[in-house]
């Protein structure tokens, strides 16, 4: 049996670029020190890629369990969203 811990041990995550997020924060700030705005939402994405080999049970359940254990360390950041 797979088990979330497991799973995640083997995944692997992507972070933005930290020259290319300098570039873009400076770049904002400049459009403030212009007036071209008042406020900015600079934002980046970070990839998380996932392993899984075989379609079992908890590999099937894992975006539940990962919610769970997320919610459980910081329940203040997580909401679950209903269809």
């Amino acid at each position: 049996t797979v088990t979330l811990d497991s799973i995640l041990s083997r995944s692997t995550a992507q972070f933005p670029n930290e020259q290319r997020y300098k570039e873009q924060f400076d770049a904002c700030t400049a459009e403030l020190h212009a007036g071209e705005s008042y406020e900015l939402c600079l934002t980046c994405e970070t990839v998380i890629t996932v392993p899984f080999s075989e379609p079992d049970c908890d590999s099937m359940n894992f975006p539940w369990l990962l919610y769970k254990r997320l919610q459980k360390y910081n329940p203040a950041s997580l909401v679950l969203m209903q269809n």
